[in-house]
Order: structure tokens, then sequence, then C-alpha cells
């Protein structure tokens, strides 16, 4: 055989073991807190169970402490003074016989230390001695009402409901939590999370995994990496996420949301609220207080916003609508359109058109790359300032105006049809004058654009 033939011998037989190696690895990969490790257990084929219960007896205001791997562990109310646990040892073994023999070593431990019952297993032992065979365990608790709780646990479900507080670190597969009287500290990375109904703080700490809250009436506290959140009539609402959407509705306190590469929609938040992402949008409504949004590489939608809003945006436009509070808005790449804003703004856009239909209040626009279209919802008594570059200006006036006007262009003209305006300086460019006798300033000033001053109707302007 030649030497090539025994060379492409070689590397198929290698190629073979490197692909048998990788589905091996495929099974059985670990990411746990120690990192990226292989099973030495094997979880898989046939498997048989046992079960197991016993009961404690403990005293009032006692905590208990799970510490689990590899099963699930669920946790209830049952009746004082007791704790009741069930063991179900699932082992995986060709045969029942030397499943049942393997499961006899598999010890249930509760230990009671101080004001503290400490609920595990001998896992660590038994892996110690014997790695080769894989094995869950999986517990069923009922404890006393009122009772905190904290558990421990990975690679198995974690399933709480109706104690007095939780303590719950979890993995690679699922948390729930219902009926916490009072706080919750969750953490889980591979596995969602929803909590509902909890009395005192809540704070989570989630990792590739899904979030939902309800009913939630102390501060939440979220931090999120890889997942979606969704929150409903939760209190105070803090949250830091990154690759994931948030959703938010009645919160009765504050929000705050950092968010990065995903998007956040929130309505009926009480107070004040203070959010931002990237690369994607927000979208904003019923806010009780004072709102600040910014988003890079999204666009902005806000509506509904009783105090002031300020507003930041790049590479899309800001939307607009039902302001009471003073807005300020700065956006790059995108233009702003707005309805109904009650006390007035100041905008700077670049690369796209702003249009303010249904305004009240001083108002200060810097435009560069867009035309700016105004109209004013009432009578226009206030200052107004407009300076574009590569856009024009159209106001259009609705009756019952008084102002003092000052309109320049640059390479283009300059028109004021209103009835009732009076000239003061007409030339090509630049036209000044009054309507009403005068009144506050209205400059506009355009540089390679046209500046029109047309009436408005009452039927038209959306007056009633």
């Amino acid at each position: 055989m030649s030497a090539r033939k025994v060379g492409l011998l070689l590397l198929i037989l290698g190629f073979g073991a490197v692909v048998e190696t990788a589905w091996s690895v495929r099974h059985h990969l670990d990411l746990g807190p120690a990192g990226c490790r292989v099973l030495g257990g094997k979880f898989y084929g046939p498997s048989f169970a046992f079960e197991e219960h016993s009961v404690e007896t403990v005293a009032v205001g006692t905590r208990v402490e799970v510490d689990n791997a590899f099963g699930a562990v669920q946790i209830g109310a049952g009746e004082a003074g007791r704790v009741r646990i069930g063991l179900r040892r699932v082992v995986f073994l060709p045969t029942e016989a030397r499943a049942r023999e393997f499961a006899s070593g598999i010890l249930l431990r509760a230990t009671s230390a101080g004001s503290t019952l400490r609920i595990s297993t001998n896992r660590d032992e038994l892996t110690r001695r014997d790695d080769d065979v894989g094995f869950e365990t999986h517990l069923t608790i009922e404890v006393p009402p009122d009772t905190a709780v904290a558990v421990r646990n990975e690679h198995g479900s974690v399933d709480l409901a109706d104690v007095a507080a939780a303590d719950v670190e979890n993995s690679f597969e699922p948390l729930h939590v219902a009926s916490v009287k009072g706080a919750a500290d969750l953490k889980n990375r591979h596995g969602g999370v929803r909590a509902l109904k909890v009395g005192g703080a809540l704070t989570l700490q989630a990792r590739h995994a899904d979030v939902e809250i309800e009913d939630a009436a102390g501060r939440v506290t979220l931090d999120v990496q890889h997942g979606n959140i969704r929150c409903t009539r939760v209190g105070g609402l803090k949250i830091e996420i990154a690759h994931g959407d948030t959703e938010v509705e009645a919160v009765r306190g504050d929000l705050e949301v950092r968010a990065k590469h995903g998007a956040i929609e929130a309505t009926d938040v009480a107070g004040n609220a203070d959010v931002e992402t990237s690369f994607d949008g927000v979208r904003l409504s019923n806010v009780g207080g004072e709102a600040r949004i910014r988003s890079e590489h999204g666009e902005v939608r806000a509506s509904g916003v009783k105090g002031a809003l300020s507003a930041e945006a790049s590479y899309n436009g800001v939307f607009l609508e039902g302001i009471g509070g003073p807005v300020e808005v700065a956006v790059v790449h995108g233009g702003l359109e707005a309805s109904d804003l009650a006390t007035g703004a100041r905008i700077k856009a670049t690369g796209d058109d702003v249009t303010l239909d249904g305004f009240r209040g001083p108002v200060e626009i810097e435009s560069r790359r867009g035309a700016v279209h105004l109209v004013p919802a009432g009578a226009w008594t206030e200052p107004l300032t407009v300076s574009t570059v590569h856009g024009g200006i159209r106001l259009e006036v609705p009756p019952g105006s008084r102002f003092s006007l000052e309109a320049t262009s640059q390479r283009g003209e300059v028109q004021v049809e209103v009835p009732g305006f009076t000239f003061t300086r007409t030339e090509p460019g630049r036209v000044s004058g009054a309507l009403a006798g005068g009144g506050s300033a209205v400059k506009l000033s355009a540089e390679g654009g046209d500046v029109s001053v047309e009436a408005r109707s009452k039927s038209a302007s959306g007056e009633m």
C-alpha cells in the first residue's frame, strides 16, 4: 500500500474519531458555574424510579434551605410545625436490579442548625465514588405557612408557591415562583422565569432566559441577558437587559430601563419613565410623570405623557402625541412628527422633516436637511423661532393670532399671505411685519429653502 493511501486512511479514521467525540460532547455538555465540562454521568437510556418520604418537625419561623442538582424541586405550603419531604430517585442503568442497588445508596439528608432546616442528598459523595452512573433527585417539599425558603439547584426546574420569602438560584430548567408574601431574590440560567404575586421587593438575574413578572407589589429589579422581559402590574421597576425585548404594562412607580439590542414598549406608568436602548425602538404611552427616552438606531414613539419629555434618537424618527409638559428632542438622521404638545418644545433635527400639528407654548426648532411644517393648535401668541439649512419653513396661522414676524431666506423666497398682516419691510428674501398689532416674536430663517406664512381657517385648525 502506498504512503499516500496510508495517509488517506489515517485521515479518514481521524475524522471519524473527531466526529464521534463531538457527538459525545454535544450530548454530555454542561455549562455550570465552574465553566464548560463534559458530564460524567449517563443521563439517557433505560431508567428506573424509586421514591421515599420523610417528615421533619420544625419550630415556628424555621427557614428551609434546599441544595440539589439534576432534578426538580417543588415547594408548597403544608401544615404548621412539619416539613414533609418526598424524594424521587431516577437511576439510569440497564436493569431495575442494578438501578435499585444504586438507588439504595442515594440518601436524603435533612439537618437542623439553629433556626434553619437544610435539605440535600449525598450526590457529591456518590459522584466522586462512581461518576459513570447518571441519576436524578427530584424533591417535593411541603413547608409550614409563612416559611422563608432558599434553593440552590442545577439541571432541574424549580417551582415555589405560598412561601414567606424566596431566595433561589437555578440553571438549565425553568423557574416558577408564585404567591410570595415577602421578598424574592432569584437567579436563573438557561431556563425561563415566571414570578407571580410577590408582595415584597423582587430582584432577578437571568441569562439566556425569558422572564415574565405579574402582580409584584414591591420594587422590581431585573438584570437579563439574551432573553425577553414581560412585566405586568408591578411596583417601581428597574431593568437592565441586553439582546432581548422589553414589554411593560401597569407600573405603579417609576420605570427605568437600560437596554442594548432590544425594543422597549411600556404603557401605563404612574411615575416617571427613563428608558434607553440601541439598535431598536421605544414605544411609551400613558405616563403620569416625566419621560426621558434615548434610542440609538431606532425610532421613538411616545403618547399620553403628562409631564415633560426629553427624547434622543438616531437613524430613525421621533413620533409624539399628547405631551403635557415641555418637549425637548434631538434627532440625527431622522425627523419629528408631533401633535398635541401642550407647553412648547425645543427641537434639533438632522436628516428629515419636522412636523408639529396642534401645539401650544414657546417653540424653538433647528433643522438641517429637512423642512419644517407648523400648525398651531389655536391662535398663536407665543414666541416661535425656526431655522433650517437645506429645507423650507411653512407656518399655518390660525384666526385670532397676534405676533411680530421676521422671516428671511437665503437662496429661496419668502411669502406671507395672512389677512390683517401689516408689512414693515419687504425685499427679496426678507419680510418683516406684525399681525393684529404685533406681540411675541416669530423668527423664521431658512437657508436653501422657501419660507411660507399662510392663513389657516378655523375649521381646518381642529378648534372646537
